[in-house]
């Protein structure tokens, strides 16, 4: 005969197996959908993307959506991580696709340096144009660190002003 005290303890008992479960897989769960960063495989899908591109009337602007297109491919396939080394001193990034959730943008530098969020379009946590972070020599040597939100699908222009010396910005999806 079971104790009353391990009787009232056994419907929990019995779900801890799935809530294990639950946990265990809760990082998978809460990421966004891999990008699929092995060019090769993806030729025909890129080779159509570019014909369409040439199939327009107005080809310049064909050309234009296509270079989007792979600046969003790349900054997916880079993990959004961008640094001096990759991107030059003052680089203006994107258009950079955000999905649905919470992130959390990542400057790193032991100088100055400022970014600037520009929202081209979707729902984003900012109205138009919002500075993310002004930082001053040894105020980021460590990381400073912002969290936004977006409510679908956002498009924005990143851009990397004032720097003095090495600097890398990630941003990171942390959860639908």
């Amino acid at each position: 005969m079971l104790k009353p005290a391990l009787k009232r303890l056994l419907p929990a008992l019995l779900l801890l197996p799935l809530l294990l479960v639950l946990l265990w897989q809760w990082p998978v769960l809460a990421q966004p959908p891999a990008v699929d960063c092995d060019l090769d495989l993806d030729q025909d899908f890129l080779r159509e993307e570019f014909d369409a591109a040439l199939a327009q009337d107005d080809l310049l602007e064909g050309l234009r959506e296509f270079r989007q297109f792979l600046t969003a491919l790349d900054a997916d396939c880079r993990g959004k991580a961008f640094s001096r080394e990759e991107d030059g001193a003052n680089p203006v990034l994107g258009p950079i696709n955000f999905d649905n959730g919470v992130w959390r943008a990542t400057f790193t530098t032991g100088r100055f340096g400022a970014v600037t969020f520009d929202v081209l379009n979707g729902d984003c946590d900012f109205e138009r144009t919002e500075l993310l972070f002004n930082v001053f020599e040894g105020e980021a040597t460590e990381g400073a660190q912002q969290r936004f939100r977006t409510d679908g699908q956002c498009q924005a222009l990143i851009s990397v002003s004032n720097t003095s010396g090495d600097w890398a910005l990630q941003f990171e999806f942390l959860r639908r």
